[in-house]
């Protein structure tokens, strides 16, 4: 398994397998709030590039709040049924199935499909998962060494400092360039 060769790679250079598991949750909770934010950011692109009313994006971005809220009871129902593991990975993938639709989208359902219902639903299985998988992956770790990394990994400062920098200088380019260059180069 893929997690007992970084086990034993870490224990040969001296590197706890907690300091792991911090990286990766602080990777993957950066990359989920900078997935939230996108719209937030997109908006004014949004409108001039499909001619849709601030109000339907609002609407869509009404949607995703309130799946993220309304997710979280079932998230902690599922977690225990199915376990942490493969909430997180299920979590995981529909943040990236609502990215791709998200960034092919043609129509106002196909924004509200990926941003909306699948962004919305996973952030709020992720956002309850997130805190569980730290606390019972590197629980001692934590408790002895890295109190700090682990309270840092969930605060908002870390969050909105490594994700809403680069997500402004998007902004600023997406302004001037169409939303759909990146992805549909004709």
């Amino acid at each position: 398994m893929f997690a007992s060769h970084i086990a034993r790679w870490l224990t040969r250079h001296r590197i706890h397998y907690g300091w792991f598991m911090v990286a990766i949750t602080f990777v993957t909770t950066v990359c989920s709030s900078a997935a939230l934010s996108l719209a937030g950011i997109l908006v004014l692109p949004l409108v001039q590039e499909f001619h849709w009313g601030r109000a339907d994006i609002a609407a869509v971005m009404g949607l995703m709040l309130l799946l993220f809220a309304g997710m979280a009871p079932f998230a902690g129902a599922l977690m225990l049924r199915y376990g942490l593991c493969r909430m997180v990975v299920v979590a995981i993938a529909m943040t990236l199935l609502g990215l791709v639709v998200t960034a092919r989208m043609a129509t106002l359902w196909q924004f509200a499909a990926g941003f909306g219902v699948l962004l919305g639903t996973a952030a709020g299985a992720y956002g309850v998962n997130t805190e569980s998988l730290m606390n019972m992956t590197c629980h001692p770790f934590v408790r002895r060494r890295i109190r700090c990394a682990a309270g840092g990994d969930f605060s908002g400062a870390s969050r909105t400092i490594a994700s809403d920098y680069p997500l402004t200088t998007i902004r600023r380019s997406a302004a001037v360039h169409s939303v759909r260059r990146p992805c549909n180069p004709s």
